[in-house]
């Protein structure tokens, strides 16, 4: 009989490796993912405040604010001890945005946040307030390139989509509109040069995506944009379910500078969003570890574990 005391062991194992497996596939072909639905636990953070009490919105950049959103959510998923406080309120955004800034290096002189800043402040964010061990990772079409070494945008997508379903937070980074409302795609820059030019310098910006549609074309994404609100009117904590104005969805296609691959972004559309035609060209993942999915696929061999040692007494 003691052959089968390893049996959930072994069926554990065998569960974890299968979606390991799985993660590195691209999702579902027509999977709708939403991490709004059923409960809202993004809030709509707006970087353009009034943070000093003189009557004068400022603003504090985006990738702070977009990280704010981040950090939000997981404390609204079982890490309360991310929100400064444990409530949502405007007070208590604002100083958690200012403290992220100042953990990314956020330089208003220089003009933003670099990539390389926004991940390593995350990273201090979590080290320094929770005791469970998260990670922030960073991708662009660079380091995610097609099987011939050429920048892919499919790939990033693919990986935004998985990590994101994989109950992950991903804050898209995406180059906004030429100035005549056209897509730029960034193919001037080298991967190390993005990294460490702050954001809106360079007419780079940071998101928080919240849901997709998978298949390209005609895919879909979910946005929080921290610079989508009148200046001044403030952080939206909104009742469930969440809805506009604080979520907005675009159309995805993969765009490049030749209209054919090698693909080198993704070209949000959508008449009435303010990013319309904005580029998505990396994204940041930040993630507990182990991952959620992880715990549920350990859960019932484990408690078989428990029982059978019960048995026994």
């Amino acid at each position: 009989m003691k052959r089968f005391v390893w049996l959930p062991v072994f069926l554990t194992a065998l569960l974890v490796a299968t979606v390991a497996l799985a993660q590195n596939q691209p999702p579902p072909v027509n999977q709708i993912f939403d991490k709004d639905a059923p409960i809202a636990r993004f809030p709509d953070l707006d970087q353009n405040r009034d943070y000093t009490g003189d009557g004068v919105a400022e603003t504090k950049w985006c990738a702070p604010t977009a990280a704010a959103n981040s950090v939000w959510y997981f404390g609204n998923a079982g890490w309360p001890e991310l929100i400064p406080g444990g409530a949502n309120n405007t007070a208590k955004a604002d100083a958690l945005i200012t403290k992220l800034g100042g953990l990314m290096g956020t330089n208003d002189a220089a003009g933003g946040t670099t990539i390389a800043g926004c991940v390593n402040g995350l990273q201090a964010y979590f080290n320094a307030n929770t005791t469970t061990p998260f990670t922030v990772t960073y991708n662009s079409v660079f380091t995610l390139p097609d099987p011939f070494g050429s920048p892919s945008a499919q790939n990033l997508w693919n990986w935004m989509c998985s990590e994101l379903e994989d109950c992950q937070d991903v804050l898209p980074i995406i180059w906004l509109p030429n100035a005549q409302g056209q897509p730029r795609i960034p193919s001037e820059y080298e991967p190390e040069e993005v990294d460490q030019t702050p954001l809106d310098s360079i007419s780079g910006h940071l998101v928080t995506m919240t849901a997709f549609t998978w298949p390209l074309p005609g895919g879909m994404i979910d946005i929080h944009d921290p610079d989508d609100a009148a200046i001044g009117t403030g952080h939206v904590f909104p009742p469930v379910p969440f809805g506009p104005p604080g979520k907005v969805t675009y159309n995805v296609n993969l765009v490049s500078q030749t209209g054919v691959a090698p693909w080198t972004g993704l070209q949000l559309t959508n008449p009435m969003g303010s990013l319309r035609n904005a580029v998505i060209v990396g994204a940041i993942v930040a993630c507990p570890v182990p991952e959620p999915s992880i715990f549920l696929l350990l859960a019932p061999g484990i408690g078989m574990l428990v029982l059978r040692a019960r048995k026994k007494k």
